[in-house]
């Protein structure tokens, strides 16, 4: 070989040691290793989470939570064991952000459902101080119906403008109904609503929790079904809010031909997308509510999900948003942040008094702060699958894998007693207990199955006052594998 030669092949070797070298570190920086699943891309929402990384410090993590909740001098003031109230938790979870309702009355004998200034700013002042604003919805116990009741002028008067509530700096905004009917006569009232605030309040943000039109069908309860994804419908808002709020359900609603629960982040993505298309509006948007049940109870869109698809849903909705770098899309609000009556709420990430987190609490602080208090590597694997009865599944054999969760609702005679019996009370973990929903007219109960074998479930009708004259209404038999 010639040393011209030699030289020629000298170069053309090196040349491709360094286009290998140059691809490696590529390849390095578009990759990381995990401890799961060896190389992870660094936009799959698993990968994103193995290491803190700064917070978007102008996106808004809230929660709804009702005002008779913060209020010390309420009823229904939260405090647990360590003395912090949901004010304090909120705040070492990154959350910055309160839609404040006001569905359940804070004092037993008030049926006025309405705040004093001082009240108002016992509340805000300290919210203030740890940097979480309010996002306040006009509502009431009595006030909440998809046609808007003619006494709402008066309460809007009262809620928000007698006490001088808006002229707080922690107010970030007012919501003027939740959900309302779009119809001529509640836009009207929406609409002077909105006028009355701006008079006095003219920098005070305006919005409306969503919206739904009417299609005048009922379901078999006789309960009216109404069109949600009217998303165009929104627009007769347009003139005078501020920012539109979305409301973004069906994470733990299965379809497909699997039978399966979809994927939140592609899931949230295409809800985004189809809003926009629909309602091309240039506005501010923010998700005021979204949410996924947790297994605990049976949620009032008769799903049950888990603490694992509840995690995974705020982790998809979350990453999809960060993902699409949006600067219209403001922050996500989830729903609920702590139960609103004595028993578990299935949308809640917080209970017991606040001495318990479900995961998404953990979830959602990984994403507001860059951190968590526990490990997560998201999303979490073995989500179980769950199973809603009726009384027409009386007398059926289900198949059930461990940790997958039964919730039974069921019409009963409401002036009778019931009690529930478990052939091997080892292998099921009750959830929640046989109890009347008012709300509902239904009894409810949910159990997780917790090791294999053969289970029967019997729900007794009590005969006398002890339950041992009692007779069998409905049972269901299990094999867990």
């Amino acid at each position: 070989m010639n040393k011209d030669k030699h030289w020629l092949l000298v170069s053309v070797t090196l040349l491709l040691l360094i286009i290998v070298l140059v691809s490696f570190q590529v390849i390095s920086a578009n990759y990381r290793t995990g401890p799961d699943s060896g190389f992870l891309p660094t936009n799959s929402p698993s990968a994103s989470l193995k290491q803190s990384e700064p917070p978007n410090s102008s996106f808004l993590y809230g929660v709804n939570v009702e005002m008779s909740q913060l209020l010390p001098t309420s009823n229904k003031y939260v405090v647990n064991d360590e003395g912090e109230d949901l004010i304090d938790i909120a705040a070492k979870l990154g959350i910055n952000i309160f839609r404040i309702t006001n569905g359940t009355p804070a004092f037993t004998n008030d049926l006025n459902y309405t705040f004093t200034k001082p009240q108002w700013d016992l509340v805000l002042d300290k919210m203030h101080n740890v940097g979480i604003q309010a996002l306040i919805l006009i509502e009431s116990p009595t006030i909440y119906q998809k046609i808007i009741p003619p006494e709402y002028p008066d309460f809007v008067q009262s809620y928000l403008l007698d006490n001088d509530v808006l002229s707080h700096p922690a107010v970030f905004g007012v919501d003027l109904y939740n959900e309302p009917l779009i119809t001529e006569d509640n836009v009207s009232m929406m609409r002077t609503a909105a006028m009355m605030i701006k008079a006095g309040y003219s920098q005070t943000r305006l919005t409306i929790g969503w919206w739904a039109i009417a299609t005048n069908t009922y379901d078999e309860d006789n309960q009216e079904i109404y069109k949600w994804d009217a998303y165009s419908e929104g627009r007769v808002f347009e003139d005078f809010i501020d920012f539109y709020s979305l409301h973004l359900y069906g994470f733990d609603t299965k379809s497909g031909i699997f039978h399966s629960f979809p994927d939140p982040a592609k899931f949230t993505r295409n809800f985004v997308a189809k809003v926009r298309q629909e309602l091309q509006t240039e506005k501010p948007m923010l998700i005021e509510e979204f949410g996924a049940a947790n297994g605990a109870a049976i949620s009032d869109q008769d799903t049950i999900g888990s603490s694992e698809l509840q995690a995974n849903t705020y982790a998809g909705v979350y990453q999809a948003l960060s993902d699409m770098k949006d600067p219209q899309l403001i922050g996500a609000v989830s729903y609920q942040f702590y139960q609103r009556s004595e028993t578990v709420d299935a949308w809640a990430i917080v209970k017991n008094k606040g001495n318990y987190f479900f995961t998404a609490a953990y979830v959602l602080q990984k994403y507001a702060k860059g951190m968590s208090d526990i490990p997560l590597s998201l999303p979490l694997k073995d989500v179980p699958n769950d199973f809603l009865l009726t009384n027409k599944d009386n007398r059926k054999t289900l198949r059930l894998k461990v940790n997958d969760i039964v919730g039974i609702k069921m019409s009963l005679d409401q002036g009778s007693a019931y009690t529930v019996t478990l052939a091997d009370e080892s292998l099921f973990l009750t959830n929640q207990p046989l109890l009347y929903d008012a709300t509902e007219d239904k009894f409810q109960a949910v159990f997780q199955a917790l090791h294999p074998g053969n289970q029967d479930l019997t729900i007794w009708e009590c005969l006398d006052e002890n339950c041992t004259d009692r007779q069998d209404v409905f049972t269901v038999s299990f094999t867990i594998k």
